[in-house]
């Protein structure tokens, strides 16, 4: 699903099935005691990450666990994991091309009772409740829109993100992009609320409050990726 939509110089692996074995030593260990569900979960995404690295050259190597619990890539390279009921993927790229990545993947389902609320401003309720429809559930992509922002926004600021400090804008709904069987997909732009080099000590870089996405759905899943060139800090 989201190798329809990534751009060049991103390297990606999906799966469907999720691993019981795959790890470094390392990783096991910094992961800590957790449920035999969330070791899965951990356990593919790590897969997943290695075989996209090995498409870039780079060897298998442990990805351990920031203090965000954030992967950590090996130098030079950005990269962002997901996983959800029936679905994990992981992009990665070299630092020279992208300064970030962020991706996120759900499923195709509206969210349960009262995260809306908690997740929009109002203008991206107003905008959810027009639009409506039942092929695509509008809320949770919007809560994957943001989660992918917030990802390439940390891989930039090293700080996260209120769901308040982003506005999501959605292109045309009549601009959706057949992709693939039963597959569609279409562009978002993110507005933020401050900008991720106040964030950072490296004065030197513009600022960037303003992020381009794309996002994909079929009937089961949906998904949402952000990158933000390594060239430029902003996307327009």
């Amino acid at each position: 699903m989201l190798e329809t939509i990534v751009p060049e110089r991103v390297a990606i692996d999906v799966r469907y099935e999720f691993c019981d074995d795959g790890l470094f030593s390392e990783e096991r260990e910094c992961l800590g005691a957790v449920v035999e569900k969330r070791l899965r979960e951990f356990t593919t995404g790590r897969v997943c990450a290695r075989k996209s690295l090995l498409k870039l050259g780079i060897s298998p190597c442990p990805i351990r666990i920031g203090p965000q619990r954030e992967p950590i890539w090996p130098k030079g390279i950005t990269g962002s994991i997901t996983h959800c009921t029936g679905y994990c993927a992981a992009a990665v790229a070299r630092s020279v091309d992208l300064a970030s990545i962020g991706i996120d993947a759900e499923e195709n389902l509206p969210l349960g009772e009262g995260i809306l609320t908690v997740i929009s401003t109002p203008r991206e309720r107003a905008e959810i409740y027009l639009r409506g429809g039942s092929r695509l559930h509008w809320d949770r992509l919007l809560f994957s829109a943001k989660e992918s922002v917030f990802k390439a926004w940390y891989g930039l600021a090293g700080q996260w993100l209120d769901f308040s400090e982003c506005d999501v804008l959605w292109g045309p709904e009549g601009d959706l992009e057949s992709v693939g069987e039963d597959l569609f997909a279409g562009i978002f732009v993110a507005q933020l609320g401050r900008a991720w080099s106040s964030c950072t000590d490296n004065s030197s870089r513009d600022s960037q409050n303003r992020f381009e996405g794309r996002f994909v759905f079929g009937k089961e899943h949906l998904a949402t990726m952000v990158t933000v060139p390594a060239s430029k800090a902003s996307l327009v």
